[in-house]
């Protein structure tokens, strides 16, 4: 396994061994594959690099917001843990939402595929259970008659944001561009 991911992280590049000053062997990497970039004018890139930031950290907060209402919803055991998983996965997906909307603009092929089509993937895991919490969120309040929809109309709009960020990303197109090494 820690090969196949030494080899996709160095996808594309190739390797010599250089002699170094200390009379070791060294291994000099040279990318030599095409390089991705985004098809986006300079505007467009300003918007995704403060965008996507703050349709997460808002639907992070709207995710906080609706969980800590004092609401019957709120104190069902299934809400608490869909608003749980929802809070991991937003962690999970910081990662490669930021990569993305703040990388190279040049990207090789291991940066491109962990930045643009992970951060896609974890958009909409993460959409997609928000949108269950506020489902669940949905039923508790059914369930506890106390017609406090607050909670759930937050939990919608939060995973309204997580879905937004997911196809404003899925819509950028990235273009092939020739690498001088090659």
């Amino acid at each position: 396994m820690g090969r196949d991911a030494y080899h996709r992280f160095y996808e594309g590049y190739t390797e010599e061994k250089i002699p170094g000053d200390d009379g070791k062997l060294h291994t000099r990497r040279t990318y030599r594959d095409f390089y991705y970039a985004p098809v986006l004018t300079k505007a467009q890139r300003s918007l995704r690099m403060i965008g996507y930031p703050l349709l997460f950290l808002g639907g992070v907060l709207l995710l906080g917001l609706g969980a800590v209402q004092k609401a019957g919803c709120n104190t069902a055991w299934y809400v608490a843990l869909a608003t749980g998983l929802s809070l991991v996965s937003a962690v999970v997906e910081a990662i490669p939402l930021f990569t993305c909307a703040l990388g190279k603009e040049k990207q090789t092929v291991y940066q491109f595929r962990s930045g643009h089509r992970t951060c896609i993937l974890w958009a909409r895991i993460t959409a997609g259970i928000m949108a269950l919490t506020g489902l669940l969120a949905v039923l508790a309040t059914l369930l506890a008659g106390d017609g406090a929809w607050l909670p759930p109309a937050l939990f919608a709009l939060a995973c309204g944001c997580e879905a937004l960020i997911g196809v404003l990303e899925d819509r950028v197109a990235y273009e092939k561009q020739h690498n001088p090494n090659a």
